[in-house]
């Protein structure tokens, strides 16, 4: 009777515990994903520092504030066994990014960086965060195209560009005047309320460009070559002609 009353309690015991651990698990999960909707993107400002027309290269740098409005603090997972899917801050770059640098004043950690963008791999104190991050993106005549991701959305988005350095359209963006930065002239742009998931779909147009240059690198060298081929050889034959006419000439 004994043994009986043992093993129901050990049997007992045991549904317990896995009833426990799997409520916890859901608890967890649910509530990682509750802090994720928690965060917010309350200003995403971007600067078009400068444009370089003879390299084709613009460098950019985006400050960020977010807003933890968790009592806790927000603690990535990476781990997609876990809730079926992986939960953390991420920000969109554009394609074919170079040398991107990050600063934030996140306690500790850093970022994972991806295809087209990065994510934060540090856990996130409860209230205001700053991010400030920026990069080099190329472009090939005189438009860009930036989609631009915003997983998270943005309360609201400015972005500037240096005064002749080419014009912006996008998503819910429009033209809200110049502004002076260290005596230098910009045009700023200035979008709000974008959802999580939309995109600023921006697209710079009117960029610098060199125009010798862009006729360099159009050129076709085996043409080139052609051409001196045939220059040299029209000059030699008229220098040939020449030569026999005026010995000719002679005799």
């Amino acid at each position: 009777m004994k043994n009986k009353v043992l093993t129901i309690t050990i049997i007992a015991n045991i549904f317990f515990y896995l009833i426990f651990f799997a409520y916890d698990d859901k608890y967890l999960s649910s509530q990682t994903v509750d802090q994720l909707n928690q965060i917010s993107i309350e200003e995403y400002n971007m600067s078009i520092l400068s444009i370089d027309s003879n390299k084709k290269l613009i460098s950019v740098i985006t400050a960020i504030k977010l807003n933890n409005m968790n009592e806790e603090p927000f603690v990535p997972n990476f781990d997609v066994s876990k809730n079926n899917k992986m939960d953390f801050i991420r920000f969109s770059i554009p394609e074919g990014f170079s040398n991107l640098y990050l600063e934030s004043t996140l306690p500790e950690g850093g970022f994972i960086e991806m295809e087209k963008g990065f994510a934060l791999t540090a856990s996130i104190p409860s209230g205001e965060q700053h991010l400030i991050f920026n990069y080099e993106v190329t472009y090939e005549s005189d438009h860009l195209i930036l989609p631009i991701h915003l997983p998270h959305g943005a309360k609201s988005v400015k972005i500037i560009i240096p005064n002749g350095g080419g014009k912006i359209r996008g998503d819910k963006i429009n033209f809200a005047g110049e502004v002076n930065i260290s005596d230098k002239v910009f045009h700023e742009y200035f979008g709000e309320n974008y959802k999580n998931g939309e995109y600023l779909n921006l697209k710079i147009y009117n960029l610098p460009s060199n125009f010798f240059l862009d006729i360099f690198r159009n050129l076709d060298y085996r043409m080139i070559n052609l051409a001196i081929i045939i220059s040299m050889s029209s000059i030699i034959m008229i220098t040939i002609t020449l030569y026999i006419f005026k010995k000719s000439k002679k005799a």
